[in-house]
């Protein structure tokens, strides 16, 4: 039986995880976008206007965003510690070692590796982590506005395997409806109660 705590957890793992990736493709990936539009898209705020026009926020993701992003993860890690497999955590621990060292690029590249052991866990371990990849993937698409019915279709996968139960049902029928509909609002309703959820018990 896991834990409640441990699968929100698991749900923030997978969420920080892909968010780490998402921010460096953003950046320094093939098609990285320049620092205002991540702003706008992400609703921050640089430090200075200047800064979205100059390499000085690109070494402030680089040495301060990535690796409190991976900070996060190694907690998050900590806290499912009981419930993954030695594989994956010696795969984390390679992550932690390769980011205190200085190489966010190499780190970021291990956590590809830690992403195909999440999938490879036992499953209820491995859908609560899918569940929070699924959510971040998603958002993300939603907030740089090119998300499609796949990403919603992801999402309503994930979400049709969780547990029997009052509460984690209700979530199943309008994930899977929003795979039609892709309402945005509908999305934010239905995550703000997934959230209730991990907060407050089902």
């Amino acid at each position: 039986m896991l834990l409640l705590s441990t699968a929100g957890d698991l749900f923030w793992l997978g969420r920080y995880m892909q968010r780490t990736e998402y921010l460096y493709q953003r950046f320094f990936g093939r098609n990285a976008v320049n620092a205002q539009t991540y702003f706008s898209a992400m609703g921050l705020s640089p430090d200075t206007e200047t800064d979205t026009e100059t390499d000085d926020w690109l070494d402030r993701v680089y040495d301060k965003e990535l690796p409190e992003y991976f900070e996060r993860i190694n907690d998050n890690v900590q806290t499912v510690r009981g419930v993954i497999d030695q594989d994956a955590y010696d795969l984390f621990n390679t992550v932690n070692r390769l980011r205190q060292d200085g190489s966010q690029r190499a780190a970021c590249f291990q956590l590809q590796a830690c992403h195909r052991a999440m999938q490879a866990q036992e499953p209820m371990i491995s859908l609560f982590w899918q569940l929070g990849d699924a959510v971040e993937t998603l958002d993300e698409h939603i907030r740089f506005g090119d998300s499609n019915p796949g990403h919603f279709q992801q999402l309503a996968l994930v979400a049709t395997g969780l547990p029997c139960g009052a509460a984690w049902d209700e979530l199943k029928q309008p994930a899977q409806a929003m795979v039609f509909t892709m309402d945005i609002g509908q999305f934010r309703q239905w995550l703000d109660r997934l959230n209730e959820l991990f907060e407050d018990g089902v």
